[in-house]
């Protein structure tokens, strides 16, 4: 989470929707910005955005008490390209960590996992932003959402549409245009071919996370493989 205290903007980081990179761009655009202290969890009970409420245990004591005065943004991705980095990482970083599938459908075998989360964990991922954003409905402005809500796949040039529309002038705009995407694992040759993944799985995760595909209008194909 990363709050904006003289824009009221509070950005959202869901993991895999290039959350690292929008942190580093917005602490590097020369707005003033407030970090949760991550170091201080009470607990590990976790209450989420969805009913604007605060993740318990988190150092947040910089935001109004008022927090219909804020206005929050999240970012989404394809259900498919998200799967894939999730599985990337768990490559480069080993399994478990505090999402349930990094325990129940490890496997080395990028359609294997796919397809275990598919059975075991249907519409995981739209489960996943969800939390964040409040149910997805058949258009992105639907009244149910509590977020800002845009893709990851055009963060770069949302990013700067919001800031200028709500910071204008002052914040360093070229320093977010010029600023390279980063954790490109899935990008990488020794995993590009493993997680292209084919029509039949393609298929099968829109099946399974439908809600958010209708949303966003993504495609069944996913997009190239993202640097982010």
């Amino acid at each position: 989470m990363i709050y904006l205290p003289d824009q009221h903007l509070c950005f959202l980081r869901i993991q895999k929707t290039a959350g690292t990179w929008m942190s580093i761009a917005l602490r590097g655009s020369g707005l003033r910005c407030l970090i949760p202290d991550v170091q201080h969890y009470a607990n590990n009970k976790r209450i989420t955005f969805r009913t604007a409420t605060l993740e318990q245990g988190k150092d947040i004591s910089f935001l109004p008490s008022d927090l219909s005065s804020i206005q929050f943004v999240a970012f989404v991705r394809h259900p498919f390209s998200w799967l894939r980095s999730y599985w990337v990482d768990r490559q480069l970083n080993g399994w478990g960590g505090d999402l349930r599938i990094g325990h129940t459908c490890k496997s080395d075998d990028f359609t294997s996992f796919v397809l275990a989360v598919c059975q075991k964990h249907p519409g995981f991922v739209t489960a996943i932003f969800e939390r964040y954003t409040g149910p997805f409905a058949d258009t992105l402005h639907a009244p149910q959402l509590k977020s800002l809500v845009f893709k990851s796949e055009d963060i770069r040039w949302e990013l700067l549409a919001l800031l200028d529309k709500h910071a204008s002038g002052k914040f360093d705009r070229a320093y977010i245009e010029t600023l390279e995407i980063i954790n490109a694992g899935a990008a990488l040759p020794a995993f590009r071919e493993k997680t292209e993944g084919d029509q039949a799985l393609w298929r099968l995760v829109r099946e399974k996370e439908r809600r958010i595909y209708e949303c966003f209008g993504y495609e069944v194909q996913p997009p190239p493989h993202l640097s982010v």
